[in-house]
């Protein structure tokens, strides 16, 4: 039940680790039934945000790739080639390089193809891993025993809760500023975490016990 994708063992230890740390708790508390049913419905929280920024942040792209198909003329090709740095998809397609050669060459459907072949690829990357689902988790655990301390790294104390919101606070800066090179779905995170934080509210509402 616990996928991940290749980022390293660091990244899958620390993931683990969570998953121990708090769900270990939550579990008790809950009962393995309801945490299983809490932890999946994290998950799929997780990839509907993850979706939903992706969509979003593709929005322009399929707009202009619309207008492109309307009008593949070179200069708009290459505008839109060096705007998206396609580059890093394929440094010199085919038909570029024999345009390059011969300037009457220029295959307007070639280029349409390759641009949609982009965007295709810009949403069906596979996107793996159940730290969405720990987030759910992380969050729940410092809504429901807030007072409880975290040692980070083993020696400095912090409350959960405000483990919890600093921790979602650097995750939200990271997904805003995109930055390049950065393969992390930080949004998905933060979708696990909301879904987290309402399940775990809505719980709390029929059954008030007492916070830690």
């Amino acid at each position: 039940m616990f996928m991940h994708d290749d980022r390293g063992f660091a990244h899958l230890f620390t993931n683990m680790f969570a998953l121990w740390m708090f769900g270990s708790t939550l579990e008790n508390y809950w009962g393995p039934k309801k945490f299983l049913t809490f932890y999946l419905l994290c998950g799929i929280g997780a990839a509907l945000a993850h979706l939903g920024v992706l969509y979003y942040e593709n929005a322009g792209l399929i707009n202009e790739l619309d207008a492109f198909k309307k009008n593949p003329e070179l200069p708009n090709f290459i505008g839109l080639y060096n705007k998206y740095g396609l580059q890093n998809y394929d440094p010199i397609p085919e038909f570029v390089r024999q345009w390059n050669n011969n300037p009457s060459s220029y295959n307007p459907g070639q280029a349409v193809t390759f641009f949609r072949e982009y965007t295709d690829i810009r949403f069906s990357g596979t996107t793996v891993g159940a730290s969405g689902s720990v987030f759910g988790i992380l969050a729940a655990f410092g809504y429901t025993f807030p007072n409880s301390l975290i040692y980070l790294y083993f020696f400095f104390p912090m409350k959960a809760k405000w483990f919890v919101i600093i921790y979602a606070a650097i995750e939200l800066f990271a997904g805003i500023q995109n930055s390049a090179g950065d393969n992390v779905a930080h949004f998905a995170h933060l979708g696990g975490a909301v879904v987290g934080l309402l399940l775990v509210y809505i719980w709390n509402k029929a059954d008030r016990r007492n916070f830690y």
